[in-house]
């Protein structure tokens, strides 16, 4: 199965809505490689938070530019690599297996998954993020 990130209407608008594929008829999905991403703003600094459909594991990245977005897979990748470092989780045995699956990411339009976008919007976690942005640039 090929991995698929469903990306929220305000990230389509930032990245293109040209370079998501369009679902023209229902997929199967596999829990462990589809994910959503959304973009939110943190002091009119563009963030996106990209979450795990189904583990609803999250990772966050700050002060994006459109620069940045270039070659989305590579985004997504290093993105995904960077927080399994800083959590911990990162084993260079499994490297291969994560370039190997998600070099071939399809970006596909909102799926409106509601259990997926309020983990996403939960105001906890964005009052964390917002709350650790300021400090790092007081």
């Amino acid at each position: 199965m090929m991995p698929a990130i469903f990306v929220s209407t305000k990230l389509s608008t930032l990245i293109g809505k040209e370079r998501l594929s369009k679902v023209n008829k229902p997929r199967q999905s596999d829990p462990l490689v589809d994910w959503n991403a959304q973009l939110f703003t943190i002091h009119r600094r563009k963030c996106i938070i990209i979450t795990n459909k189904t583990t609803l594991y999250s990772f966050v990245r700050l002060n994006i530019i459109k620069k940045d977005l270039g070659d989305l897979p590579q985004f997504f990748v290093s993105s995904l690599f960077d927080q399994f470092k800083t959590d911990g989780l990162y084993n260079n045995k499994e490297e291969n297996f994560w370039l190997d699956n998600f070099s071939k990411i399809t970006f596909l339009t909102p799926d409106n998954d509601k259990k997926v976008i309020g983990s996403m919007n939960l105001k906890t976690l964005l009052h964390a993020i917002k709350n650790y942005y300021e400090k790092r640039n007081n």
